[in-house]
Parts: C-alpha cells; sequence; structure tokens
C-alpha cells in the first residue's frame, strides 16, 4: 500500500455532513466526523474514479505540481465515495 500524488485540481474542501446532503454515497470506510478538525490527523476521501486509478493508495498527497508551498503532508485516506459529474455530465467525475 502506498502514497498517492494529487495534483489539486479537482479536490476541494467539505464539511462533515456534506455527503448525506447531497446523497453522496460512502462506499467505503467512513465520511467526515466532528473529530476530523485541525487537532486530528489529516483525512480524505476519494471518489471510485480516485481509487479504480489508485487501488493500493492509503494516503493522498494534495497540492502536487503547484509548487512547494502548496503540497501538503500526506492525508490518511478513510473512505471512498460515489462518483458525482459536478462540474457537468459530459465530465469525468
Amino acid at each position: 500500500m502506498g502514497h498517492a500524488r494529487y495534483d489539486g485540481r479537482g479536490w476541494m474542501a467539505v464539511s462533515p455532513g456534506y455527503f448525506d446532503i447531497f446523497e453522496i454515497p460512502v462506499l467505503r470506510g467512513r465520511a467526515f466526523a466532528d473529530r476530523d478538525d485541525e487537532a486530528a490527523g489529516r483525512v480524505a476521501l476519494v471518489n471510485e474514479a480516485f481509487a479504480r486509478k489508485s487501488p493500493q493508495a492509503e494516503r493522498l498527497v494534495l497540492g502536487q505540481g503547484y509548487g512547494p508551498e502548496f503540497e501538503e503532508p500526506a492525508r490518511q485516506i478513510v473512505g471512498i465515495v460515489g462518483d458525482v459529474h459536478d462540474a457537468g455530465l459530459s465530465r469525468d467525475p
């Protein structure tokens, strides 16, 4: 199992409850919780498309390719959510 690097294009910060409100299913693992704050370890959820491309990834580094000031420490992947087409139906999830 390893790290996946993600260039930051297409990620977004969300709050606990986001996936419930928009009825995006958590397929594996868990959604964000109130305990996932600045004092806790960094966590991430990924969609099915990402999980298919990087099936062995346990951790995720955001900001790759934007320069060292944007690259963050690795985040633990705690869940996989269903794919959504928030950028339009003709675009990949």
